[in-house]
């Protein structure tokens, strides 16, 4: 959707969010620790957590009608891709 150079730009880090151990880019949130980057958001009666490990080890994406359900779905998946052999 967009182009390889658009998208280095928008996952490069803008700004450092010490107290969530992560770093911001253009509408992605990037791992300190991992090169893992995720899009994620909520409205009243609906949530998604979109994560992406650029390594290959695993692509997820958790969509749900409560408005903060999919956050421990989605950190239990990572977990569970994280430590697959």
């Amino acid at each position: 959707v967009v182009s390889t150079d658009t998208f280095a730009e928008m996952v490069r880090p803008r700004s450092d969010v010490p107290e969530e151990s992560a770093r911001y880019g253009l509408g992605f949130w990037l791992g300190r620790a991992t090169s893992e980057r995720s899009l994620h958001g909520f409205d009243a009666g609906v949530g998604f957590v979109s994560t992406d490990h650029p390594d290959g080890l695993f692509t997820c994406t958790v969509m749900g009608n409560k408005s903060r359900g999919v956050w421990p779905v989605s950190q239990r998946l990572r977990d569970l891709l994280a430590s697959r052999p």
